[in-house]
């Protein structure tokens, strides 16, 4: 492989080589060019074997890389053997450079296909294709433009140019006769009235970009035939560039238009409405990002349910104030509302999985719970367990010094 290799990289030189020669020597001899054709042609043959002789040795991964090469080089073939034929027959008929020369250009085309017409495709652009299409392919007979216009038509529109041509076929009728059917049948122009009505209608729609807009008008502006009635001058772009002010919806750009003060030309005003579109548009796109920043931030310091939670207790008295549990370490903003201590927050209280004694809930402590009772369900409770009061008292009592017991313990293991 690292031997093709190097001769691909000995002929790519020489191609080089030539191609220089031919480029810096427009005087060449047509000897001098006859033995470069010859030379490049043999060069070519030999290159396309040794490249064929590395694709198939190649790895699956390096194919990629070898295709590219071959396009490469192959472009850089034709376009020497382009220029050195194209001199050859400057010097062999002189007079007829030109037309050669075309030929020889469009020879390089020979492998495109046309798209036929399509529903929905207007016959002008159709017709625009297909021009360019036959000048590319150097068919410029007018019988063979209208064997091709007719291979071009889709079934429909070839049957239906055949029933209007009736009794005449359409082959034996000239290629501008038929466009001109075409049209007139596919796509029949209103009144000239009609169509600069549409065109001092129209205004920007409310999602349509600037440039848009004034491509939209430039269609419509095509065939309103805006002549000075004296001197048959066009006034387009002047029309063009009113009914693009008058119909703006950014006012701020309208307002920048009517600022101007010297004459100036509808792509002049087409520039800066687009200019200060864009600018607008990645303002806004910038203050979006610093909001979403700001945002960003605020929720960073915002302070945690919990957080809220914990400053919220310290205000609330506990149930046995008298006996107000007081940790062995220095105070802190936070405490922790399963029981009462600053040294660690909620999520890590080891009473966390401990139901309260007075409430009953899953989370804390009685040391630390805020539930309240009304002086209705007091009343009751007094009026059925009023023998029992004060062995409830003296229960909690325990309690309460069993859960501080239980705290202490834990600290202590900390």
């Amino acid at each position: 492989m690292e031997s093709l290799k190097k001769r691909r990289s000995a002929l790519k030189g020489r191609l080089t080589k030539i191609t220089n020669e031919v480029g810096s020597s427009p005087g060449m001899s047509g000897d001098e060019l006859e033995v470069h054709e010859v030379v490049l042609r043999e060069m070519k043959s030999t290159y396309m074997e040794l490249q064929d002789s590395m694709d198939s040795t190649a790895e699956d991964n390096d194919i990629e890389d070898h295709v590219n090469y071959r396009v490469d080089m192959l472009e850089r073939f034709a376009q020497v053997q382009l220029k050195v034929g194209g001199m050859l027959k400057k010097l062999k008929a002189p007079e007829g450079s030109v037309q050669l020369q075309t030929r020889s250009t469009v020879s390089t085309t020979s492998n495109l296909c046309f798209t036929e017409f399509k529903e929905g495709e207007s016959i002008t652009n159709f017709v625009h294709r297909l021009e360019t299409f036959m000048t590319l392919k150097g068919n410029v007979d007018d019988k063979t433009k209208v064997y091709i216009l007719l291979h071009a038509l889709t079934p429909q529109i070839h049957q239906k140019l055949y029933d209007i041509c009736a009794p005449e076929n359409p082959k034996t009728s000239s290629y501008d006769n038929l466009v001109q059917i075409l049209k007139n049948h596919l796509d029949p122009k209103p009144s000239v009235c009609t169509l600069q009505h549409k065109f001092i209608s129209r205004v920007q729609g409310e999602e349509e970009k600037v440039l848009d807009f004034a491509t939209e008008l430039r269609k419509l502006c095509a065939d309103c035939q805006f002549n000075c009635s004296m001197c048959k001058h066009s006034v387009s772009d002047m029309l063009l560039r009113l009914q693009f002010i008058r119909g703006l919806r950014n006012k701020e750009i309208r307002r920048r238009l009517l600022q101007e003060k010297s004459d100036f030309t509808f792509q002049h005003a087409l520039d800066i409405g687009s200019t200060i579109e864009l600018s607008t548009e990645e303002s806004k796109l910038m203050e979006h990002q610093d909001e979403y920043r700001v945002h960003k931030i605020e929720q960073k310091i915002v302070p945690t349910s919990n957080d809220k939670c914990n400053n919220s207790y310290p205000s609330r008295s506990y149930h046995k104030p008298n006996n107000t549990f007081v940790p062995n370490c220095p105070s802190s903003p936070i405490q922790c509302y399963r029981c009462g201590d600053r040294r660690h927050k909620a999520d890590v209280c080891k009473f966390r999985d401990e139901f309260c004694r007075k409430c009953g809930k899953l989370g804390h402590i009685q040391f630390v719970c805020m539930s309240k009772r009304t002086s209705e369900v007091i009343s009751e409770t007094n009026q059925v367990r009023n023998t029992d009061q004060s062995d409830d008292d003296d229960d909690d009592d325990d309690a309460y010094d069993y859960e501080m017991k239980m705290v202490d313990e834990v600290h202590l293991s900390d």
